[in-house]
């Protein structure tokens, strides 16, 4: 029952397959353990109609089905975070200002940019692993960017920020992290080849460390990072499958 309400806990945050409920920060912090698993549902989900057929022998439309799922399905989530982060990046403010910046609830020509270049970087690479028929690839990416955001969660522990972000890097110890390394490495190793993971894991690991960083400089580590922590390692997976083919 435990670990079916943590997986239930993390599908009602992440997603909309799960009605949102009430939780407390310490259930919200176990349920970290579990974004892994959400993750491979959720991507197993995005990718059903087209593994079915639907819009068959177009590949871009069926990209578009897969990233128009994803984004209904998350509740747009993590793009939120995304071009909160794009907009206080840019705009150099540091410490407090840059708070200001990235809390302000409005959207600037930064986040905007960082929307399109995210969105439609996810259209075209979607596009390419459909075409060539590897759609595990975009469930892997999936499962990765939840992966991303345990990781920064774990690694930037110390830099916690007020909000709900802050009970999810409680929450990131060693057996959150091993638990969800685990789905990542099982995936990998039954779908996907050495060097498609190798450099996915590279990949996601730059833009961790930017995060990092970033976060580091500023003095706080808040949801809307792990949120942009899913949106790299979602682009991640799918990059390092184009990046395989040279």
């Amino acid at each position: 029952m435990r670990i079916v309400s943590g997986l239930l806990l993390a599908l009602s945050f992440l997603t909309r397959l799960v009605p949102a409920k009430p939780a407390d920060e310490k259930s919200l912090a176990g349920s970290l353990s579990w974004f892994c698993p959400a993750g491979l549902i959720l991507g197993l989900i995005m990718i059903l109609p087209g593994v079915l057929g639907l819009a068959g022998g177009y590949p871009f439309v069926q990209a578009w089905m897969v990233v128009g799922i994803g984004f209904y399905l998350t509740r747009g989530l993590h793009w939120d975070g995304w071009a909160d982060v794009w907009d206080g990046w840019a705009s150099q403010a540091k410490k407090d200002k840059f708070w200001v910046v990235v809390k302000d609830s409005n959207v600037g020509a930064f986040g905007v940019i960082g929307l399109i270049l995210g969105l439609g970087g996810q259209l075209v690479l979607v596009g390419e692993v459909i075409r060539a028929g590897e759609w595990a690839m975009i469930v892997w990416a999936v499962i990765l960017g939840r992966f991303g955001a345990v990781a920064l969660a774990w690694w930037g522990k110390g830099y916690p920020r007020p909000g709900l972000g802050s009970a999810f890097l409680d929450g990131a110890g060693p057996m959150a992290f091993l638990n969800n390394f685990l789905v990542l490495l099982i995936f990998a190793t039954f779908f996907i080849s050495v060097y498609q993971a190798l450099i996915s894991l590279v990949l996601l690991g730059l833009g961790v460390f930017s995060l990092y960083t970033l976060g580091r400089r500023n003095n706080g580590i808040n949801g809307d990072f792990l949120g942009s922590a899913v949106i790299w390692g979602e682009l991640s997976g799918l990059l390092a499958f184009v990046l395989v083919q040279f």
